[in-house]
């Protein structure tokens, strides 16, 4: 029986869900947390979306996530299989790890989207050491919404949820904890509040996720003022670098596919493809001449329009 087709939305909030196989835990080990929030991390980089709460499980993990403009199915693939690519080497398996796609239902109005932060915040309650202080489990962004700590893996936007609370951070925090204390009872009820498809909210950021691919090649040709017809030839090791950042620039702000890519940059492969947006991300999170390189186009464009 075919899959039926992925519900999006350009611009919107979803609560993603991943499980793995029945047979295997997801993570066996607070390691393999790290690294899937470290790839989470690199992601974001490449497809500039948000996190807005998440919670770690031994074979299941919770996130809301807004894709700013982003396919939801593009982030959640590089997330998924650069993951599972770890796991399978790491302990020397084969196959699929995920049970079958990810799950995702679209978040589309703030009373929905504060009780599923409240739901996937109490998630550790399942577990012995933390029934009673799900704040002190490590996977979880609820230590983070309620200041007791940074985020300590740098992917979180915790304000957003908090705003609908009270103009006062401290006030906001304060009636979390009130309304995760009081709400023991949420996880067992149905989370699918009546939603109010016509709600604006405010404070949201959306990238356009359709620029011209010859508008983003000139911009980092002339910005390195690099002859842009070296980038067409595959024998110019020289300017691997600029190759690696508009290849991360396309596929975070076209909306071509990899094959279509691969045609504009002189026909090279797919997997070349991969390893020159790996490079390109790399170059984003650890070289300050390009962190904000994508950030910069955009800002250009939007005053160009």
């Amino acid at each position: 029986m075919p899959r039926l087709p992925r519900i999006k939305q350009d611009n919107g909030i979803f609560h993603v869900i991943m499980r793995s196989i029945s047979d295997v835990n997801l993570f066996k080990t607070s390691d393999d947390k790290v690294e899937y929030l470290k790839i989470i991390k690199e992601t974001q980089y490449l497809f500039k979306f948000k996190i807005y709460s998440y919670c770690l499980m031994s074979n299941h993990c919770h996130f809301i996530i807004d894709s700013c403009g982003a396919d939801i199915s593009k982030i959640m693939h590089r997330i998924n299989f650069k993951y599972a690519r770890y796991f399978n080497v790491k302990y020397n398996r084969h196959g699929h790890l995920f049970q079958d796609r990810f799950k995702s239902k679209l978040v589309s109005d703030e009373k929905y989207l504060y009780s599923l932060s409240l739901y996937i915040h109490r998630n550790p309650m399942d577990i012995k050491n933390y029934s009673k202080s799900p704040e002190k489990y490590r996977f979880s962004s609820l230590s983070v919404f309620l200041g007791i700590k940074a985020d300590e893996f740098e992917i979180l936007d915790d304000l957003f949820i908090l705003s609908l609370l009270s103009d006062s951070l401290k006030k906001s925090r304060e009636k979390y904890l009130e309304a995760l204390l009081i709400t023991s009872e949420l996880k067992n009820k149905n989370i699918d509040m009546k939603q109010d498809k016509s709600l604006y909210m405010s404070g949201k950021v959306y990238i356009n996720r359709n620029y011209s691919p010859i508008s983003i090649i000139n911009f980092v040709c002339n910005k390195f003022k690099v002859n842009k017809h070296l980038i067409f030839s595959k024998n110019v090791r020289e300017f691997v670098h600029i190759r690696a950042l508009i290849v991360t620039m396309l596929r975070s702000l076209c909306d071509i596919n990899i094959k279509s890519i691969c045609s504009l940059l002189g026909n090279i492969c797919a997997s070349n493809v991969s390893r020159l947006s790996s490079v390109g991300v790399d170059l984003l999170m650890n070289n300050s001449i390009y962190s904000n390189l994508i950030d910069e186009y955009v800002t250009l464009n939007l005053k160009a329009i």
